[in-house]
């Protein structure tokens, strides 16, 4: 398995191929990407994961750097994105992220953050990354004052892993 970056020519064609994931999210699409790379500043990467020269999923990332550091996101936090993460059949995950390893490595990443929106992942490729449980809340604003804070809270938890690379 291995993952590359799509070509320029080819990201046009980015959204119908997102369309083709049903776990696929907002945070997946080239307008949510594109509004991440300008406003903060950073390189978009779409990423295709490939096996056996098949297209088997999407990788969407973003590259920035802070003085001599390279980071690497799917998302990170602190960009207005809940999660990201690969689109890819589940039962690939694993060794996609092994793959993805591989990439952080040919990237020369100090540091890396993928979100993935699934809870309770395990994931033995990623055994050098800190996992936490980080929460989303979602509040219904319809109706009135006190139907609003009677529908308090709805929690979503995705997993969140993180490393620093030893370049």
């Amino acid at each position: 398995m291995e993952i590359r970056r799509l070509g320029d020519e080819e990201l046009v064609q980015w959204n119908s191929l997102v369309e083709q994931y049903p776990n696929a999210t907002l945070f997946h699409t080239m307008e949510w990407l594109n509004f991440l790379e300008k406003a903060f500043r950073l390189e978009k990467l779409a990423m295709v994961i490939y096996q056996d020269g098949k297209m088997i999923g999407l990788f969407p990332m973003l590259m920035t750097h802070k003085g001599p550091f390279r980071i690497l996101g799917s998302p990170l936090t602190g960009w207005n994105t809940p999660y990201m993460g690969p689109l890819i059949e589940p039962e690939l995950l694993d060794e996609a992220m092994s793959a993805f390893n591989g990439l952080v490595k040919s990237l020369k990443a100090d540091y890396v953050e993928v979100r993935f929106p699934q809870a309770d992942l395990i994931l033995p490729s990623m055994s050098g990354f800190n996992s936490e449980q980080v929460y989303t809340y979602i509040v219904d604003l319809e109706g009135g004052e006190d139907e609003v804070w009677s529908g308090l809270p709805i929690v979503l938890c995705c997993e969140r892993w993180a490393a620093r690379s030893g370049r």
